[in-house]
């Protein structure tokens, strides 16, 4: 779902817990968004094996690994699965075997990728599975009017098949529309089935760490731009609060939950506080916490405290948030 500090005076002073992040009026979230991230190239997300000229053909053996990221085949840059193919067709008739260029925690590698036609599938068999690009639905935390940013999930987005955690080039955010909800089970979390509408473009995606995914807007979904004030990790207590979010269209609702551990932090840190969902008509509708709530908005008193991260797993009533103290100097980091 990529510091601060606590001031440790001499034994003459006074102890203070230091908090550097300013309060600020906000817009809550608690839309459904989608963020689509484009790769600098094309991520191999898996491998498998495959029989060619009575051979079995492995990408592993020609240490090709999932993580890695294809900028170059045949010496020609590629950003799409699309161009890589266009290229497999131009050099497959001269060659069974392709020159790569990769990109593995930082370094660059060659390679030499084996590749068979398969004429009864009409297709090429490279032994990869590829992406380039990473989608997902998640929840709009809140819109900073001020400087046009927002920030939305409270943990990175990550690749599912490879655990990848690789930053975009470039990525936008659009909104979104949820069309069922999956309950959870404990030890099994459900999710909110949704489809990204590309055509309602929200905005940028500048950043994509584990506190969230942040950018700047060029339009708001919600047409109550209302403000409510932040508070400080320092204002927030123990007992009744709520979170807003869509489990049916468009529509952003409250349900209540109760905050039931607050942690001392003096630096970024993913899991802030813990929660109990109280609320019967959110228990009734998924049993609690489900994925694609990640970035819900947490209110307490009439401020935003900050945003739902993640499900407990075994026990899917209760979850953990991020402090909003933390969410704001991550999007300070985009108009510094």
């Amino acid at each position: 779902m990529k510091k601060f500090f606590f001031a440790l005076f001499l034994p003459i002073s006074f102890c203070l817990n230091l908090v550097w992040v300013q309060a600020k009026d906000l817009i809550p979230g608690g839309e459904a968004i989608g963020v689509v991230l484009h790769y600098d190239g094309i991520l191999v997300t898996g491998t498998y094996t495959f029989e060619s000229a009575e051979k079995t053909i492995d990408p592993l053996v020609q240490d090709i690994q999932p993580g890695d990221l294809i900028v170059k085949c045949e010496n020609e840059s590629v950003t799409s699965n699309e161009a890589l193919v266009a290229l497999l067709a131009d050099h497959i008739p001269a060659s069974n075997t392709l020159n790569l260029t990769l990109i593995r925690d930082g370094t660059e590698l060659e390679r030499q990728l084996q590749v068979a036609y398969d004429a009864s599938s009409q297709s090429f068999k490279t032994g990869l599975y590829i992406q380039d690009n990473l989608s997902g639905i998640g929840t709009i935390t809140y819109y900073d009017p001020e400087n046009k940013t927002y920030g939305a999930l409270g943990h990175q987005m990550i690749d599912e098949q490879s655990g990848q955690t690789m930053s975009p080039e470039s990525g936008t955010a659009f909104e979104a529309y949820i069309v069922n909800v999956e309950p959870s089970r404990d030890g099994n979390p459900g999710k909110k089935i949704g489809r990204i509408e590309k055509t309602a473009h929200l905005g940028d995606v500048a950043l994509n760490n584990q506190f969230g995914i942040y950018g700047h807007y060029t339009s708001l979904i919600k047409q109550d731009a209302t403000t409510l004030p932040t508070a400080s990790r320092d204002e927030i207590h123990l007992g009744t609060a709520e979170i807003w979010t869509v489990l049916d269209g468009k529509k952003v609702e409250a349900f209540q939950i109760e905050l039931t551990e607050l942690k001392k932090q003096d630096e970024q840190e993913v899991k802030s506080l813990t929660f109990k969902v109280t609320d019967e008509r959110l228990l009734e509708a998924t049993n609690g916490i489900i994925q694609g709530m990640s970035g819900s908005p947490i209110i307490q008193d009439g401020k935003i405290v900050g945003a739902v991260t993640h499900v407990s797993t075994n026990h899917v009533d209760m979850g953990y948030g991020l402090y909003i103290d933390w969410m704001l100097e991550e999007s300070g980091q985009m108009i510094e």
